[in-house]
């Protein structure tokens, strides 16, 4: 039991101050806030004692806290650290990992910067997160036989987007057909011959003959709200083509509202669980193999193998950039970071048909990707 040395001098409701501040948020993190709050925080709260007195709610805590930080230095208590800790402890007690510890204390963190109240969470050691599932060490060749065991077009043009455009899964869901319709709309004779090509020489790389060209667009992070810019590949705007031309005819396109993949998570985290059981085995905890993955694996080839300056790869997967590089980066012409992409990106983001295996980026039918994956062997070693 927790006990700090104050008083408790006022009672209120405090559920009225929790829906304002959950009313703030995105609906998915209200959701996961109001959970924490309701199942975890406030049977906490109850355990807490001023004086032997119980803080009856929220509010009653936040303006003890509050009352708290007016005082001098020789008189404070640091009522919000010894919360904060106590809280930490409580969960840590009932069994919870590292990181949702953090991320619990970090939803009652949040209401109190909410009220504009600085509780430091520095001093209190809150438990390191470890990492439960170790990601996979993808290799281009492993990213190829992968995606050619999904089979179905939709799934590796989505495929295809992610690692081609480093963006989240949900960041590649939700964008709508008008964002890429113009320059899709404007390759799509040349789109057209090299899938008859592919087809009728049976060969797995594009032809130079008929160039299908990167291309550009501005997007938002849906998680941070971030505005960047990002691209897509030749084999991607491909096998978006074939995904189309499976829901909407030959030559069929959505309507400029509609997203690019009308798909659910839960079945692509499903069947990528599937194929990675037939690839690697069973694993302990998370898929090794998500699709959420293959952002690090852009980053990787970007940075690492590319050399690209790593605050372009970080714009275009809209992470955070230092001091006013952010708006210098948006100020930029779409046609600058496409000569950025294409430069840095396209030497390992996008095959020449001489890749390691020799195969083609994902345009390799399943008989073959079997018939590989025996030649390949043993899964490459799982990495932090």
């Amino acid at each position: 039991m927790v006990e700090i040395a104050t008083q408790v001098t006022a009672s209120s409701d405090g559920d009225a101050i929790l829906e304002e501040f959950l009313s703030y948020l995105k609906p998915s993190t209200a959701s996961v806030y109001r959970i924490t709050f309701r199942k975890h925080f406030l049977p906490y709260l109850k355990t807490v004692e001023f004086h032997g007195e119980k803080i009856p709610n929220l509010q009653v805590m936040l303006d003890l806290i509050s009352a708290d930080q007016a005082k001098t230095v020789r008189e404070k208590q640091n009522v919000g650290r010894a919360i904060f800790k106590g809280f930490s402890e409580y969960l840590i007690a009932e069994g919870m990992a590292p990181k949702s510890v953090v991320n619990r204390v970090g939803a009652v963190q949040s209401l109190c910067k909410f009220k504009e109240l600085a509780v430091s969470t520095k001093w209190i050691q809150l438990p390191e997160p470890i990492a439960q599932t170790k990601s996979f060490a993808w290799t281009i060749q492993w990213y190829e036989i992968h995606n050619a065991y999904l089979k179905h077009a939709d799934y590796r043009a989505l495929s295809a987007c992610t690692f081609q455009s480093g963006s989240g899964i949900s960041d590649v869901l939700a964008r709508p057909y008008g964002l890429i319709q113009k320059q899709y709309e404007a390759q799509l004779e040349n789109i057209s011959k090299q899938i008859a090509y592919l087809a009728a020489s049976k060969t797995y790389a594009l032809s130079p003959e008929f160039p299908v060209k990167s291309i550009v667009f501005r997007a938002v992070r849906i998680k941070t709200g971030v505005e960047h810019r990002t691209c897509y590949g030749p084999e991607s705007l491909v096998l978006i083509k074939r995904h189309f031309d499976e829901i909407y005819g030959e030559n069929g396109v959505p309507k400029l509202e509609e997203p690019i993949f009308k798909m659910q998570r839960r079945p692509i985290d499903e069947l990528f669980a599937v194929r990675a059981k037939t690839l690697i085995g069973e694993w302990p905890f998370r898929n090794p193999m998500s699709i959420h993955g293959f952002r690090k694996f852009f980053r990787k080839r970007m940075v690492k193998e590319c050399h690209c300056p790593s605050e372009y790869a970080e714009y275009f997967m809209a992470h955070q950039l230092k001091g006013d590089m952010r708006k210098t980066y948006s100020e930029m012409e779409d046609h600058e970071w496409l000569q950025i992409y294409r430069e840095y990106g396209e030497p390992k983001l996008l095959p020449d048909g001489t890749l390691q295996t020799g195969l083609a980026f994902r345009i390799l039918p399943y008989e073959v990707a079997q018939r590989e994956f025996k030649k390949l062997g043993s899964a490459p070693a799982l990495s932090t």
